[in-house]
């Protein structure tokens, strides 16, 4: 970037990421704190002076990650002066829960886990603009089309009904505000799987979210781990679900399960007939698209969460 072609359009990608491989030198001295590093982090209380350390050495490492954003911004674009004429898509990895609900990490599948950062900044976006309706990673992609002016990739007439992703543009115009944007595929959501940790349950856990709810279901795990490989199943796998308000307010979000609500079967239950309807007609998976294969849930697709009140990006 820091000798741009002036008459071609040019792209760059950059990412700030943990080194792969740590040279043993600098594991000697710690070897046995990094391999209890699990039990540790079993054990941390909320509030003690281990989990505040902890938590500002994570806002610590993405402090420094935002400076060489702006780093990379300011040297590769504002130098130049494109910043005017280049569209930036910033996003990041998903979680991490610091303590939240009295848990660590990013291995589940609520919000404070599955959310990541999204920012878009260019031409066609109006500065801003936050939007406050589920969105996931998966619209990143056909959103950079649509506003450099784009189409499918070539090649391949098919490529384009087969995106799951869907433009973000009515969004990033503003035109529609944050919260009455014009609902994508029918409704405005996101999609997240993760599988279940435990080797006795072979489970895949969904968590649908709306704007105002967030429903988590399992479904069994198939042999073959596709998205086609549980056609047809629908049951709950070991009865486990969860549903959560997305109702802004005080405390953590996700503290308290309301299935068993009664005044709310009927949300759960049509929660629950949307995810079925969205696995059956993932359009990732040509198989997906035959009427034998309603329900499949998409195994092999991970759809990142991350609605943008991020809040939700």
């Amino acid at each position: 970037m820091s000798s741009p072609p002036r008459r071609r359009p040019v792209l760059g990608t950059s990412g700030a990421t943990r080194p792969r491989r740590v040279p043993q030198a600098h594991l000697r001295d710690g070897e046995g704190e990094l391999r209890d590093f699990g039990a540790r982090m079993a054990t941390l209380r909320p509030g003690s002076s281990r989990a505040a350390a902890l938590a500002a050495a994570y806002s610590a490492a993405a402090s420094f990650a935002d400076a060489q954003v702006g780093r990379v911004l300011r040297e590769g674009l504002d130098a130049h002066n494109l910043t005017a004429s280049t569209l930036v898509a910033l996003c990041g990895d998903h979680g991490f829960k610091l303590g939240h609900g009295g848990s660590w990490g990013k291995h589940t599948l609520l919000r404070a886990d599955t959310r990541v950062p999204l920012v878009v900044a260019g031409p066609g976006v109006r500065a801003g603009v936050e939007v406050r309706v589920p969105v996931e990673l998966l619209d990143v992609y056909p959103t950079l089309l649509r506003l450099a002016g784009l189409g499918p990739p070539r090649g391949d007439p098919r490529a384009q009904p087969r995106l799951e992703g869907r433009p973000l543009t009515p969004w990033l115009s503003g035109g529609g505000g944050g919260d009455s944007a014009p609902a994508r595929r029918g409704a405005a959501f996101a999609l997240s799987q993760w599988p279940s940790p435990r080797a006795e349950w072979p489970c895949m856990g969904y968590a649908l979210r709306t704007a105002n709810w967030s429903q988590v279901t399992w479904a069994p795990l198939a042999r073959t781990h596709t998205r086609a490989g549980a056609a047809g199943r629908s049951a709950r796998c070991g009865g486990a679900a969860d549903l959560f308000s997305n109702a802004p307010g005080p405390g953590w979000r996700e503290a308290r399960n309301l299935l068993a609500q009664p005044q709310l079967a009927p949300r759960a239950a049509a929660l629950r007939e949307m995810l079925r309807r969205i696995l059956r007609r993932d359009p990732g998976d040509p198989r997906a698209r035959g009427p034998r294969l309603a329900g499949a849930p998409r195994n092999g697709s991970l759809s990142v969460d991350r609605g943008i009140s991020k809040g939700e990006v």
